[in-house]
């Protein structure tokens, strides 16, 4: 339950609109890719079903309502100070889970192979899962 205390306060910080049910879906969504990194690659085929079924809901809800709460978040000018531009489902969740203390260590910089965000490229070598979900190292 601490992480999505944490979570809460952190939202709250940042001026999220509360108001929604998107806010809702969003703080359960961070505590996942908290919880398992690899959520945040597979937001419709696994997140989203996975914070409907918590919210008794459909997954197409769960999408929507986050579009929403990033349309109203983006208009309030709070994002615009962590993005350029307004930001997807995925880049907001991955950001803030990031920033709502999930990594240690920057993906280039120094890592530990036991941490969960750390997974196998098809060579073999231990890429970040970030790395993977931005581009940077490209998968076939």
């Amino acid at each position: 339950m601490e992480h999505k205390d944490e979570i809460a306060s952190f939202l709250l910080e940042r001026n999220c609109p509360i108001t929604t049910k998107g806010y809702y879906y969003l703080k359960s969504s961070i505590n996942y890719v908290k919880k398992d990194p690899l959520y945040a690659l597979y937001l419709t085929k696994s997140l989203y079903p996975t914070v409907a079924r918590e919210f008794c809901t459909e997954p197409e809800s769960v999408q929507r309502c986050l579009r929403t709460l990033i349309n109203m978040w983006w208009k309030l000018d709070a994002l615009k100070e962590m993005f350029p531009k307004r930001p997807t489902a995925q880049q907001l969740i991955v950001e803030l889970s990031e920033r709502c203390g999930m990594r240690k260590n920057k993906c280039c910089e120094q890592y530990n192979k036991e941490q969960p965000w750390w997974t196998h490229n098809p060579d073999g070598e231990y890429v970040s899962v970030y790395e993977r979900l931005w581009g940077l190292d490209h998968f076939d």
